[in-house]
């Protein structure tokens, strides 16, 4: 690898399981090929990338490593000590520093950020160990440069658990490299392309994401610059189980994976009343450009945000431009209102709603004005007890 790339690198079984309960390191069937090749790529070759859970796990081993507590193998022993040795970054809002394993540096803030400025400003190459949550948040950003899992022959399904791909985006894979191992282990490695959908189907698509009541409201009363979203608005919000106050603060379960989604967008179109309230995101929403749809000019504070840009002559002229910034990513829009005209002017192509089991009685509608029937198709469903997320693609 060259320096500043990023490699997602798992061992897994045949059926998709990172590990299974009661099964040894390997499955325990690791052979004399396969450790020769991973001595051949040291540890100490890669910075290593991973999240508080696998950092726990890790350390645990190598603090019992050479002990009479440890009941690592040999080969287990020499692949902690290397780990020990190796360059570590670990992405935790819980941790505390500093951390008592050796060469690793604790980043409490956003992981996808930080690797993206790791890759522009680094002098080596990264690479993932275990921590599906961060592989997944980083894949789903556009960061990940080569995805390489090595396969053994064997299925858990009784025992497995961590499945590698749940909540994973489409993702195409570009094969760079393959090679067998004693006659058993498979190792498969890619280039990754993170799609918006099925090929011709939702590439460089523009798709609206909002919170709902079941009565359709986006906005309780009282929706006012003073009092943004209105009374009891975070309710149609608590779905993500942020891990603080939002803005600047992470989800859990779907909640994380939404957000990871959202992330992975190539750029952002929305209304001036909606940006206003929330100041243009600090002229930053996960560093993609931004278009605002507005017949007035900006407020003086936009010039200090080099990513915003305000379109005056139209929703289909802003979302042509946001549409050409993203490239074959998904524009994401913001604001009730931009979404009617959107749908109106026919440039709206997927709706993302996560329907929230409460009634609000009255506020501000998404759909308040339409100017004619639109018919939709429904193209995923996650039901949740916290909300239903589903996917529409506008018919045309």
């Amino acid at each position: 690898m060259t320096k500043q790339e990023l490699l997602v690198d798992f061992i897994i079984s045949l059926d998709g399981y990172a590990a299974a309960e009661g099964w040894p390191g390997w499955w325990g069937l690791e052979g004399p090929e396969y450790l020769a090749w991973l001595g051949q790529a040291p540890e100490r070759d890669y910075t290593i990338l991973m999240g508080a859970n696998t950092y726990r796990q890790m350390y645990g081993f190598a603090s019992q490593s050479g002990t009479s507590e440890s009941d690592l193998r040999s080969e287990e022993e020499a692949s902690v000590t290397e780990l020990t040795n190796a360059s570590k970054v670990v992405f935790s809002s819980t941790l505390q520093a500093p951390l008592p394993w050796a060469n690793t540096q604790l980043i409490s803030g956003d992981a996808v950020e930080a690797v993206r400025k790791m890759k522009q400003e680094g002098n080596s190459p990264m690479r993932t160990l275990g921590s599906l949550s961060l592989c997944r948040s980083l894949l789903q950003a556009g960061l990940v440069d080569r995805f390489r899992v090595v396969i053994f022959p064997v299925i858990t399904g009784s025992t497995g658990y961590e499945r590698i791909y749940d909540g994973y985006p489409d993702v195409a894979l570009d094969m760079v490299a393959s090679r067998t191992f004693d006659g058993r282990l498979q190792l498969l490695e890619y280039v990754p392309k993170v799609l918006a959908g099925p090929p011709g189907t939702s590439s460089g698509s523009s798709v609206l994401y909002m919170s709902m009541s079941l009565d359709g409201y986006i906005a309780g009363p009282n929706d006012e610059p003073g009092n943004p979203g209105g009374d009891g608005f975070m309710r149609l919000h608590e779905w993500y189980g942020f891990e603080a106050p939002p803005p600047n603060t992470k989800g859990t379960g779907w909640g994380a994976y939404f957000m990871d989604e959202g992330n992975a967008t190539g750029a952002v179109l929305a209304g001036r009343r909606t940006v206003e309230q929330v100041d243009h995101w600090g002229g930053n929403h996960h560093g993609v450009p931004i278009f605002v749809v507005s017949h007035r000019p900006p407020g003086p504070s936009v010039a200090n945000y080099p990513l915003v840009t305000y379109v005056n002559d139209g929703i289909v002229s802003a979302m042509a431009q946001a549409k050409a910034a993203a490239g074959d990513r998904i524009v994401l829009v913001h604001g009730g209102y931009t979404a009617q005209r959107a749908l109106e002017a026919g440039v709206l192509d997927e709706l993302q709603i996560h329907q929230i089991p409460v009634l609000f009685g009255g506020g501000r509608r998404l759909f308040e004005v339409l100017p004619s029937r639109i018919e939709l198709e429904i193209v995923r469903v996650i039901d949740t007890p916290e909300a239903t997320h589903i996917r529409y693609r506008v018919r045309r």
